[in-house]
């Protein structure tokens, strides 16, 4: 799927008036949407914004990123199909079935342009064991891993870059790249 470019239909609906427009924390066009994310019902478990965009007129500015399974709870277990910013490699949202509809936008990472305050120490999965996905590791990868980290490091978000740099050395150890 091309996500720069996918735009929900709402069945006849006029266009709307007013669009909310969503930047990731690096400034980066993100979302554009005729609903406000604060409108948005959120998820039990992590606080992700549920957009539906057959339901609701969108259009997402996004890459896709590594699908992984979140262990949720003793026995529960979910996989994630995440997309991230254009620019900076952040993960911005992620669906649970790769071509749902419903996207699940992660807890303070998307702003407004009027914001003045950014949330970076937040812009991180709350706490969940993550597990990589085999079909998700590559050379590429390992490399927008550490391009990522760099800008992390740089933005002086301490915890999100050593919560990045984990998940980076799990990923080189899963695929022997020591």
């Amino acid at each position: 799927a091309d996500y720069s470019t996918q735009m929900a239909t709402t069945g006849g609906k006029p266009a709307a008036a007013d669009l909310s427009v969503y930047y990731c924390i690096c400034g980066q066009l993100t979302l554009m949407s005729e609903i406000s994310i604060d409108k948005l019902c959120a998820r039990r478990t992590d606080n992700a914004k549920m957009l539906d965009i057959s339901a609701h007129r969108s259009k997402l500015h996004v890459d896709p990123a590594a699908s992984v399974y979140i262990r949720r709870g003793e026995k529960k277990c979910e996989m994630q199909h995440r997309l991230k910013c254009k620019r900076c490699g952040l993960i911005l949202m992620y669906q649970i079935q790769q071509d749902s509809p419903e996207y699940f936008i992660m807890d303070d990472v998307l702003v407004t342009q009027g914001d003045t305050t950014v949330p970076v120490a937040n812009a991180i999965l709350p706490k969940a064991k993550v597990f990589v996905s085999s079909s998700a590791t590559s050379g590429a990868s390992s490399q927008q891993n550490t391009a990522a980290l760099n800008r992390l490091l740089e933005s002086g978000s301490k915890r999100a870059a050593e919560e990045a740099e984990a998940t980076a050395k799990a990923k080189q150890s899963k695929t022997g790249l020591n």
